[in-house]
């Protein structure tokens, strides 16, 4: 269960910068930096994402894992469908769009 004062962290994928993860605290940087992730400054908002010179499927894995170690730490995590390799066919997963992209639909 995730504690009240825990940052909500958002993974998606967006067609200007590639999979990003949003939500920061230390312990949440190192988590992304172990699956992967680079930390990017863009003026005064951190974000994570991943390179963009993945091979076919790495994002989704390297997303999946990044989704599995944030919540057995408790965090709330809001990954895109399209990258959660943990959703289940059968029930699609509760998509909340992330504040930064909020453009981002679900892909159908």
């Amino acid at each position: 269960m995730a504690r009240r004062d825990d940052p909500v962290v958002h993974i998606c994928r967006h067609g200007c910068t590639g999979t990003t993860a949003h939500g920061h605290d230390p312990l949440v940087s190192l988590l992304l930096h172990r699956a992967g992730f680079i930390t990017e400054q863009y003026f005064h908002q951190r974000y994570h994402r991943l390179p963009y010179d993945l091979p076919d499927g790495a994002a989704e894995r390297m997303a999946t894992d990044a989704a599995r170690m944030l919540r057995a730490c408790h965090y709330q995590v809001h990954i895109a469908p399209d990258l959660d390799l943990d959703a289940s066919a059968d029930q699609p997963a509760a998509w909340t769009p992330c504040p930064v992209h909020p453009d981002l639909h679900q892909n159908a």
